[in-house]
């Protein structure tokens, strides 16, 4: 299992107008071009992940003069906020409507918020419901030198980790709205360790081949089909490519609402390859609950291709 925080690690080559450099802890990072640079507070740091519908974070930007770091006045100062395209596997070509940003208060580029007399800007950054990757910048000077910060949306309170066995598991989800089977595999150290476990106390004795000598022989032939945990980052996990968003322009909590946090998982149970067969649905039920899950159930009735056991464990 291979930690999320690589995800976001992989995107911070991608280069934009400014470079970064990295300043001491009490004085903000500093972009500079020229005799006018760009400063802010420690409210705002490169390579985080902020917390998902998040009050509101006041940030403090101003220009300064590069040799004397005094004040530059007057200075025009603005902000925008840029989702990354497909991050966090949400495919914007497969959804529908806009995607949701993180805001900034006052609005995006409507600059000069306050002050440019002052050379600062006070503004408050907010998150929303959808986990993903952003870049916030701040451009000063009239556009000439700008700061620029690469940021995450998801649940920062929640470490997750790839979870595959392809020896014991098949990959299975795959949607245009959130890429491949390798994308939808994430999940905290307890739920996966322990979903692994009750894997095994099934297959031990239910699995057929050379590793299960005295396994039944039916259809998981020594494999389970294992579909959706959660996504890299967290978040809402918007099955219907709609953003979270119901028809009538309101966040929705519906469908997959357990797969947010890295602590749930499905497993096929239908009439397709490695399924759970009915009969032995309640015992894989029952297995999930020794191992630790506080909710184990079959969803979808008899005959329906969505048929899949749902485990959740509590973290």
């Amino acid at each position: 299992m291979k930690n999320r925080s690589n995800a976001m690690k992989s995107l911070l080559g991608v280069s934009l107008a400014a470079s970064l450099l990295l300043m001491a802890p009490w004085g903000g990072p500093k972009v500079a071009l020229g005799q006018t640079n760009v400063r802010t507070n420690g409210a705002m740091m490169n390579d985080q992940l902020l917390p998902l519908n998040s009050p509101p974070r006041q940030v403090h930007a101003w220009c300064e003069d590069e040799d004397t770091g005094n004040p530059v006045k007057p200075c025009l100062l603005s902000v925008q906020v840029v989702s990354i395209t497909n991050s966090n596997s949400h495919y914007n070509d497969f959804h529908s409507g806009t995607r949701p940003t993180s805001t900034v208060d006052p609005p995006n580029n409507q600059p000069p918020f306050s002050g440019y007399l002052n050379g600062e800007i006070f503004f408050d950054h907010t998150t929303k419901h959808i986990g993903q990757q952003e870049t916030l910048v701040v451009f000063g000077g009239d556009g000439g030198v700008c700061i620029t910060y690469w940021v995450g949306a998801g649940r920062p309170d929640v470490t997750m980790f790839y979870n595959d066995h392809p020896e014991r598991w098949e990959k299975i989800g795959a949607t245009p709205e959130h890429g491949t089977v390798n994308e939808n595999r994430y999940m905290t150290w307890n739920a996966a360790n322990q979903f692994y476990n009750a894997s095994e106390d099934y297959l031990s004795v239910h699995g057929t081949g050379p590793n299960f000598p005295n396994g039944h022989n039916h259809q998981t032939t020594g494999k389970l089909a294992v579909n959706d945990m959660s996504l890299p980052f967290g978040g809402k996990f918007d099955l219907e490519g709609k953003w979270g968003y119901d028809s009538q322009g309101n966040v929705t909590n519906e469908k997959h609402l357990e797969h947010q946090v890295g602590t749930a998982v499905d497993i096929r149970a239908n009439t397709l390859t490695h399924a759970i067969p009915l009969d032995h649905q309640p015992i894989f039920e029952q297995l999930c609950r020794n191992r630790g899950a506080t909710l184990a159930q079959t969803e979808f009735p008899v005959g329906d291709s969505r048929r899949h056991i749902h485990c959740r464990w509590g973290f």
